[in-house]
């Protein structure tokens, strides 16, 4: 595809996630979604460090942005994402630079690779990744609403392989949330899981975390009472987080939300036990809620103890082959926004006349920005 037809992005002006064209409000915030035009983004058309060839946005977050890139040399489509922090941010600098690092140490299915690392320019460093096909878990569960048990399971268990990986290799994680995790077709598995973004990664010895303590990092609908309190975490932080996610997928809302100082509050509160979805779902497996409320336990030491003993426990639910469940009525929460921090780019409109393809077909995503 060449710059000249690059296709327009629909975007909502307030939480910016993607939206196919004939959208004109977002659903999480009613903001209005206007076209976003990629002629006029600098980077694309462009090869950088003499390799890599821009072709278009997949998308914005936090920490940079992320392209769809060909490495010349290889004719091999990647994924560059681009810092962008001020390169006078010393901290974010370095934990850009240690996600490739973390990243390149972690050889597993479930696990985005690292390709490469490198600058741009005297002001921007970028990492080279595999580039993917497919749709976060967020956008999953934003247009189709709650999983069935099997399917959740099943997904999970993929998810715990790669996270067992990640802390073998001596990291937390500490931002498992739907949004980073890639949902994508690989032969006969319609879910195979990609965990992505190591941007807020820590060391679990210690010796190359990058922020203090007292810091708070990460998505607080997601942080353990622990990590939303500033204290020191380990592996089972993320298994919290995991089973926040598990509760979102089985119910289609978070048990908390943290708009405001209360609800972070209760959040982090040990005594604000996670609501139980034995009252919200009564027909779930027994071991399925159990399993659910033993890696989210307000104390850690209540939690399975590492990713092992989690993924074993989901590994002896028997549950039926997984059917999509019906799409419910969800709390739309602040919360959700989260959603939206992986944002994906959709195809070019069709022409007039035409029909437009149903918004659930897979784009590229990488990962996230």
């Amino acid at each position: 595809m060449s710059e000249a037809t690059q296709p327009l992005v629909y975007r909502c002006t307030v939480c910016h996630a993607v939206y196919s064209a004939g959208e004109r409000f977002c659903p999480l915030d009613a903001a209005p979604i206007k076209p976003e035009d990629q002629h006029s983004d600098p980077r694309i058309g462009k090869t950088i460090d003499g390799r890599y060839f821009i072709r278009r946005l997949i998308g914005r977050g936090g920490m940079g942005a992320v392209y769809e890139a060909d490495h010349v040399g290889l004719d091999k489509r990647v994924a560059v994402k681009f810092l962008s922090i001020n390169k006078s941010d010393r901290d974010a600098l370095a934990r850009f630079r240690r996600e490739a690092k973390i990243a390149s140490r972690i050889v597993n299915e479930h696990v985005v690779p690292i390709y490469d690392v490198g600058t741009a320019d005297a002001d921007t460093d970028f990492i080279v990744m595999e580039f993917l096909e497919g749709r976060d878990l967020a956008v999953t569960l934003r247009e189709g609403g709650a999983l069935d048990a099997s399917r959740t399971i099943s997904i999970v268990r993929k998810v715990l392989r790669g996270l067992r990986a990640i802390h073998q290799a001596g990291i937390v994680h500490r931002d498992i949330k739907p949004a980073n995790i890639l949902i994508s077709p690989r032969d006969e598995d319609r879910d195979f899981v990609k965990i992505m973004d190591f941007g807020i990664s820590k060391s679990i010895h210690g010796g190359e975390t990058i922020t203090h303590t007292g810091a708070i990092i990460g998505t607080p609908e997601y942080m353990s009472p622990e990590q939303l309190l500033g204290d020191d975490i380990d592996a089972r932080a993320d298994l919290y987080a995991v089973g926040i996610m598990m509760f979102r997928m089985l119910t289609g809302k978070l048990p908390f939300t943290t708009e405001t100082t209360f609800d972070r509050a209760a959040a982090a509160s040990p005594y604000v036990p996670v609501p139980s979805l034995a009252t919200i779902k009564p027909h779930l497996p027994r071991e399925l809620v159990v399993a659910v409320e033993k890696a989210t336990a307000k104390d850690r030491d209540g939690r399975y103890p590492d990713t092992q003993a989690f993924l074993t426990a989901l590994e002896a639910i028997s549950t039926p082959s997984h059917v999509i469940a019906p799409k419910e009525a969800t709390e739309r929460t602040v919360s959700e926004l989260g959603a939206a921090d992986t944002k994906m780019l959709e195809s070019t409109p069709p022409p007039p006349g035409t029909q437009a393809p149903p918004t659930s077909v897979s784009q590229p995503v990488a990962v996230q920005a």
